[in-house]
C-alpha cells in the first residue's frame, strides 16, 4: 500500500522529467521577419503594385525558403482587406511551381524579395507571408510560417 501510494506521488514527475529533456535539447525556432517595403507601381504590368520586401533570419542557424527559379520570387500567399474590421481575402497566386528550389539566408543575413498586389485594391490592407524551413538538431525539418506587418496599398 505505501509502496502503491509513493508511485502515484512520482507518476507525475516521471512523464514531466522526460518531457523537460526532450525541450531543453530540440532546437527553438529561429526569429525570422518579413517587412515590406514602400510601394512601387509596376511600369511592366500595369494595374501591378510592387512591395519590395525583406525577408531577415535573425536566428543564428540557417534557413531557407521557395522560390521559383530566382531568389527574388518566392512562394508567398497576400492578403487584403477593406478595413480593420473585415476579413482577410486571399490574392490568387500565379506560379506553376516548376523551376522551384530553395534559397538559404545564412544566421544574421537577410534577403531582398518582391510581393505584388493589384493596384484595384488601392486603400485597403496588405499583408504577405511565406513559409521558411529550417532543421533541428535531431536534422529533422520543420516549417514556421513568417507574416509582414499589414501595410496599406498605395
Amino acid at each position: 500500500m505505501i509502496c502503491d501510494c509513493a508511485f502515484r506521488r512520482m507518476k507525475p514527475l516521471l512523464v514531466l522529467v522526460p518531457a523537460m529533456l526532450v525541450s531543453a535539447c530540440s532546437t527553438p525556432a529561429p526569429k525570422v521577419q518579413l517587412t515590406l517595403g514602400t510601394p512601387i507601381h509596376d511600369k511592366e504590368v500595369p494595374g501591378l503594385v510592387d512591395f519590395p520586401a525583406r525577408l531577415t533570419n535573425h536566428s543564428q542557424q540557417p534557413i531557407w525558403y521557395k522560390g521559383n527559379i530566382v531568389a527574388w520570387m518566392p512562394y508567398y500567399s497576400a492578403y487584403t482587406r477593406s478595413s480593420p474590421l473585415s476579413r482577410w481575402k486571399p490574392l490568387p497566386y500565379a506560379m506553376c511551381g516548376v523551376g522551384a528550389t530553395d534559397f538559404e539566408i545564412a544566421p544574421s543575413a537577410s534577403a531582398l524579395l518582391v510581393a505584388n498586389a493589384p493596384l484595384h485594391d488601392a486603400g485597403h490592407e496588405y499583408r504577405a507571408q511565406l513559409s521558411i524551413h529550417y532543421k533541428t538538431s535531431d536534422g529533422r525539418t520543420k516549417w514556421l510560417l513568417v507574416r509582414s506587418p499589414n501595410t496599406i496599398i498605395r
